[in-house]
């Protein structure tokens, strides 16, 4: 098949068709002659002409030059950006479109990857806001022309954005004013210094409305010194000397700085730099039911803050008994809560930073039946010394779990498994080898935490046969 697609289409040749469905990553899937063409940004019944991009391994893929006949799931975009910002792909579908979208692609990693025949019934939770419902996101500045915003599609070049319509207005009110920060006067002095100075910002805004930041020093000797706290006005954010250049990392004005930003509320908001790496960021605080949650920019934490209680909710009810663990356990979104129907919980987190945060939950929450472990899942699950475990918790990053970590999980055989995932192909494959392994599925939550997008959250609930 590979070899015919090749020989028969070229990049640059034009196709008339119309589109099936929407396939896993998003694209748009048509058929001409039985070879299959991936369209981004396509909607199901689309009538596109469409441009060849690339053939590779076999996959063809193109771009949209026209809509002969839009799809009666097309909408007109709500962001002025759409198309060029790679943030969004799925803000041309209407919304009960984009639902049953992501249905189909969980649907087809089941079959195609954890060969499923028989198919668990599966709820789709929709998100109560479909804009302006991410309390966090990660934007780029480039010093050399004061670029501030998100990455083209398929690009490294940045989007100059004044307003996304995915984030919080608490969000973009960060943005705003970190975008003001990093474009004063001040910094671009820094940017014109960079060969002898670096200040790298974290932090945030506290309620009383002055900024609050944390400045990494490089000592003349080389070492990190010690972070220092202060509250200070952005005009007084001031090029230091922190080393000679020899000493000073590869850094350079015209590569983009990454910049994680969280938001709770209009005066609290926490920033966090990749490089060089902070040493701390602005705590925030939220509520998980009766628990107060602290996270930062530096950690990861759910996104939709409409839907992480349900989330959780969906993780976490009816499961109970002697112990649970909850590997990649971050700040403890799933494990503070369980610590009422456990008599011990583990949290195993291999970031330093998000163990921290998670010890500090429990002692914040007062709780004593919460144990945080620091280290990989990997590391962890090996040397557990193997007790009766009643319940696992897995919320594994997009690669899913290590082969390792989900072969000692079974040796465990825990009653109950809860299962959270954010990509649904890796979530297929674990899956498959859970129910080889004796599970079976008892409750399965597709939750669009991330609307306007083909990104999804799912929950699996499973339970030993015997």
């Amino acid at each position: 098949m590979s070899s015919n697609i090749s020989e028969s289409l070229k990049p640059g040749d034009q196709l008339e068709i119309t589109v099936e469905k929407i396939a896993p990553r998003g694209f748009g899937i048509a058929r001409v002659e039985g070879r299959v063409i991936f369209i981004p940004m396509a909607a199901p019944l689309d009538r596109l002409l469409v441009k060849v991009t690339e053939i590779k391994s076999g996959l063809c893929f193109a771009e949209i030059d026209s809509v002969i006949e839009a799809s009666p799931f097309r909408v007109a975009p709500h962001c002025r950006y759409y198309n060029v910002c790679g943030g969004c792909d799925f803000q041309h579908l209407d919304y009960p479109a984009q639902l049953q979208s992501k249905l189909e692609i969980m649907i087809d990693c089941l079959k195609r990857i954890a060969k499923l025949d028989a198919l668990p019934e599966i709820e789709v939770v929709p998100s109560p806001e479909k804009f302006n419902y991410r309390r966090r996101a990660q934007v780029h500045f480039r010093q050399i022309d004061s670029s501030f915003g998100f990455y083209k599609r398929n690009s490294r070049e940045i989007v100059d954005i004044d307003y996304c319509p995915v984030a919080s207005k608490e969000l973009n009110s960060a943005f705003n004013e970190l975008r003001r920060i990093l474009t004063s006067e001040e910094s671009k002095f820094r940017s014109k210094n960079f060969d002898k100075s670096r200040s790298i910002l974290s932090g945030g805004q506290n309620v009383s409305g002055n900024k609050t930041f944390s400045i990494n020093r490089d000592l003349s000797e080389g070492g990190i010194g010690d972070s220092t706290e202060q509250t200070i006005e952005p005009q007084e954010i001031i090029a230091e000397r922190l080393s000679p250049p020899d000493k000073v990392e590869n850094f350079s004005a015209d590569k983009p700085i990454n910049y994680m930003v969280a938001a709770e509320s209009e005066n609290e908001f926490s920033f966090f730099a990749d490089r060089p790496k902070n040493k701390k960021a602005k705590l925030l605080s939220t509520k998980l039911g009766e628990f107060e949650i602290l996270y930062s920019a530096e950690v990861f934490f759910q996104a939709n803050k409409y839907l992480t209680e349900t989330l959780v909710e969906r993780a976490t009810q009816s499961l109970s008994g002697d112990i649970a663990i909850d590997i990649y356990s971050g700040v403890g979104t799933f494990s503070i809560p369980l610590t009422r129907t456990f008599r011990k919980i583990f949290a195993v987190e291999e970031n330093a930073a998000s163990a921290r945060l998670a010890r500090m939950n429990a002692k914040r929450n007062k709780l004593e039946n919460f144990v945080a472990i620091n280290a990989t899942a990997k590391d962890f699950i090996l040397n557990f010394k193997q007790c009766e475990v009643d319940a696992v918790i897995l919320d594994p990053p997009r690669s899913g779990i290590e082969n390792v970590v989900i072969e000692k999980v079974i040796q465990m055989h825990p009653r109950q498994i809860s299962y959270v995932s954010c990509e649904p192909s890796s979530l297929a494959r674990d899956i498959g080898k859970l129910i080889n392994a004796g599970y079976d599925i008892t409750h399965f939550t597709i939750l669009d935490m991330f609307p306007q997008t083909h990104h999804l959250e799912s929950v699996v609930r499973l339970a030993l046969k015997w």
